[in-house]
C-alpha cells in the first residue's frame, strides 16, 4: 500500500549495534529480534517463521486486515546468509484510530568491523476517502523493537562515541569535565538531554525517566545527581551553555564552546520558570518531538533506512554484473547508456535529497527562530507579570503608608470613645482584627464611653487583642497549652474561654453569643474582660477565623446578659 502526499513522519533513529562484552550475536539473531517483534503484535508467529522472511518477500499474516509485511536483501559485500542490506517494511491499522495507517521502516546494513547499523523510520496517514473530525497527531514514541535492541543483552547500542539507554544516566560529583568532553565532541551523533535539579527543592522538572523511554535510540538523557553539581559545571561548560536550578539543556551534536552562537543554534533550553509556565508535559513534548522527528543521523548520506534503498543496491550490483558478463558490444552500449540513465536519474535523486535536506534545514532554523520568539515572549511575559507584581505590592505599601498616616493624624488626640478605639485598632492592624458591625453598634453604646481611666482599659485589652492574642490563636510556635492563662500572662489582661453552666444551658442566652460570619453561624462565647460593671467594665466577644488569621470581634461593649444577670433589677 503506497503512502500518500499527506503521510506524517512520526519516529525516526538510527545506531550501531556491537556485541556485547564476551557475546558472538550474528546477523540472524538481530534479523529474528524483528521477526519476534512484528510476530508479537499480531499473536501469530508462524505466518513471518518461513526462511523466506530473510531471504525477501512479502506476508499478509492470517486474520489481520491491513497488515503487510515486506522484506528485501541485497547480498553486496556479504552473503546470502550475512547480506550486507537487508530491509522490512512493516504497514497496520491504528489501534486507536481505525482510519490511521502506519508504516515502520527499518533497514539493517552490515559493517566492515562486524557490527550493524540499525535504522528505522515510521510514518502515519489517514485512508483515502476519510472525511471527518482530524484525528490529533500521535506523540512521537520509540517503537518496542528500538527499547528491545538497545536493553539487549546480546547487543550494545551506540550513536557515534555515545552510548545509548532507555533509562536516565546519572551526573554524579567529579563526572562534570566527562561530560563537557562529550558535548564538544566530533564523534557524536545524538543529542544530549541534561536536567538539572532545583536549588531549594532538589528536584527534577521533568520525569528524566519517561523521557529517556520515549527517546530510545535517539538521545541520552543525563540527570543531575544533586543540585550542588551545578557549581561544579560551572567550571567546564562556558557561561552561554550553561544548565543550572531546573534548567533543562539539549545539546545537539556538533556544538563547539568557541562559537558563541552555537549556544542558540545548538543548545536549546528550557529554565525553571519555562517549565512551570509551559507545563512540563508540554516542555517534554516539545522535546520529543523536535529530536525524534528532525534525527540529522537518518539525513546523512549512505545511510540505508527503507526497502527502496535496498532495492536500488540490488539495481546496482545487477548492472555490475551485467556489464562484466556482457560480450557483444551492441548488449555493452545498451547497458552503458542504461546505466547512464540510471545514474542520471540517481544524480536527480541525490539532487532533490540536497533540497529537501536545505529546506528541511530551513524548517529547522525557522522552528529555532520560533522558539527563541516564544523564549522573548514568556520573557517578556514573565517581566511583565513581575512588574505588575511589584506594582501591587508597591500599591499595597502606599495604601499601608497613608493609613498609617491617617492613623498618626487620628492619634493626635487620645481617642474619646470605643468607637474610636476599634477604629485604630482596625486601621492598625486590619490583617489580624475584624470588627463587625454589629462590634460598633456595641461600642457605641458601652459604659466605658463616660470617661477615663476606663477606656485607657479599653485601649490595653484591644491593642492585647491584636498582638498578643493573634500570635497566641494563629502562631505555629505558640500552639499549645491554655490560651487564656497565656494571654494574661503575656498582656496582663483577663480572658476566658466559655460561660458558666447554668448560662450555657440556657438556649436563648447562648444566642446572643453566637454571630452570623460568611454566611455562617459561628460562636463568640470566647471573649476578653474588663471589670464586671458599668461604666467599669467591658467584654470583648470574638471568634477565631484560622483560615484567614482574623480575631473576628463580634460583641464588644457592656456585659453580655448571663443566667445571673437576667435576674437583677
Amino acid at each position: 500500500m503506497p503512502a500518500p502526499i499527506a503521510a506524517q513522519f512520526h519516529f525516526g533513529c538510527m545506531f550501531t549495534l556491537r556485541a556485547a562484552e564476551g557475546l558472538s550475536p550474528a546477523w540472524r539473531d538481530l534479523a529474528r529480534t524483528v521477526q519476534g517483534w512484528i510476530s508479537a503484535k499480531h499473536g501469530n508467529a508462524r505466518d513471518l517463521a518461513h526462511p523466506r522472511f530473510y531471504l525477501g518477500g512479502a506476508w499478509r499474516p492470517s486474520g489481520s486486515e491491513r497488515v503487510v509485511v515486506t522484506t528485501e536483501q541485497a547480498v553486496g559485500s556479504g552473503s546470502e546468509e550475512v547480506p550486507q542490506f537487508w530491509a522490512v517494511r512493516y504497514e497496520h491499522p491504528c489501534d486507536e484510530v481505525y482510519f490511521r495507517q502506519w508504516r515502520t521502516d527499518i533497514g539493517i546494513t552490515a559493517l566492515e568491523d562486524g557490527s550493524f547499523r540499525f535504522a528505522l523510520s515510521t510514518i502515519h496517514w489517514l485512508l483515502p476517502g476519510y472525511i471527518g473530525e482530524e484525528p490529533a497527531a500521535p506523540v512521537p514514541t520509540a517503537p518496542r523493537i528500538v527499547s528491545t535492541l538497545v536493553d539487549s543483552s546480546i547487543w550494545s547500542a551506540f550513536s557515534g562515541s555515545e552510548r545509548l539507554r532507555t533509562t536516565p544516566e546519572a551526573l554524579v560529583a567529579g563526572a562534570a569535565p566527562a561530560l563537557a568532553d562529550r558535548i564538544q565532541s566530533r564523534t557524536r551523533l545524538s543529542p544530549i538531554v541534561l536536567a538539572t535539579r532545583e536549588f531549594d527543592t532538589g528536584r527534577l522538572k521533568l520525569d528524566t525517566a519517561r523521557l529517556s523511554r520515549l527517546l530510545a535510540g535517539t538521545a541520552t538523557v543525563v540527570e543531575a545527581a544533586s543540585s550542588a553539581i551545578d557549581k561544579e559545571l560551572e567550571w567546564f561548560l562556558p557561561d552561554p551553555f550553561r544548565c543550572w536550578n531546573g534548567m533543562v539543556r539539549i545539546y545537539q551534536p556538533g556544538v563547539r564552546f568557541d562559537r558563541v552562537l552555537d549556544a542558540k543554534r545548538h543548545c536549546r533550553f528550557f529554565t525553571r520558570a519555562d517549565i512551570d509556565a509551559r507545563t512540563p508535559e508540554a516542555v517534554e513534548e516539545m522535546i520529543v518531538r523536535g529530536i525524534v522527528r528532525r534525527s540529522r543521523s537518518l539525513a546523512a548520506d549512505g545511510i540505508l533506512v527503507t526497502i527502496d534503498d535496498v532495492i536500488a543496491k540490488q539495481r546496482e550490483s545487477r548492472l555490475a554484473e551485467l556489464r562484466r558478463l556482457a560480450d557483444d558490444k551492441t548488449l555493452t552500449e545498451q547497458l552503458a547508456i542504461q546505466g547512464e540513465l540510471l545514474e542520471a536519474v540517481d544524480q536527480e535523486n541525490k539532487t532533490l535529497s540536497e533540497q529537501i535536506r536545505e529546506l528541511q534545514a530551513q524548517m529547522d532554523e525557522a522552528e529555532e527562530r520560533q522558539a527563541e520568539l516564544q523564549d522573548e515572549v514568556a520573557s517578556l511575559t514573565y517581566d511583565k507579570d513581575q512588574l505588575r507584581l511589584v506594582a501591587g505590592e508597591a500599591e499595597g505599601r502606599l495604601r499601608q503608608m497613608q493609613t498609617q498616616r491617617e492613623t498618626l493624624a487620628f492619634l493626635r488626640n487620645p481617642p474619646q470613645s470605643l468607637l474610636e478605639i476599634i477604629e485604630i485598632i482596625g486601621r492598625v492592624w486590619p490583617d489580624r482584627v475584624l470588627f463587625t458591625d454589629r462590634a460598633k453598634v456595641s461600642a457605641k453604646r458601652a459604659g466605658v464611653n463616660k470617661g477615663r481611666p476606663d477606656l485607657d482599659e479599653a485601649w490595653r485589652c484591644l491593642w492585647a487583642m491584636a498582638t498578643d492574642l493573634h500570635e497566641i490563636l494563629f502562631s505555629n510556635v505558640d500552639a499549645k497549652g491554655d490560651i487564656a492563662q497565656r494571654f494574661r500572662e503575656r498582656s496582663g489582661c483577663d480572658m476566658t474561654m466559655t460561660e458558666g453552666k447554668q448560662t450555657k444551658n440556657d438556649k436563648d442566652l447562648m444566642k446572643l453569643r453566637k454571630l452570623t460570619y460568611l454566611g455562617a453561624e459561628v460562636d463568640i462565647t470566647p471573649h476578653v474582660k474588663y471589670g464586671s460593671k458599668a461604666p467599669k467594665c467591658l467584654r470583648v466577644h470574638f471568634y477565631a477565623d484560622h483560615e484567614k488569621r482574623l480575631v473576628v470581634v463580634g460583641h464588644c461593649g457592656d456585659h453580655l446578659d448571663t443566667y445571673g444577670s437576667q435576674w437583677v433589677s
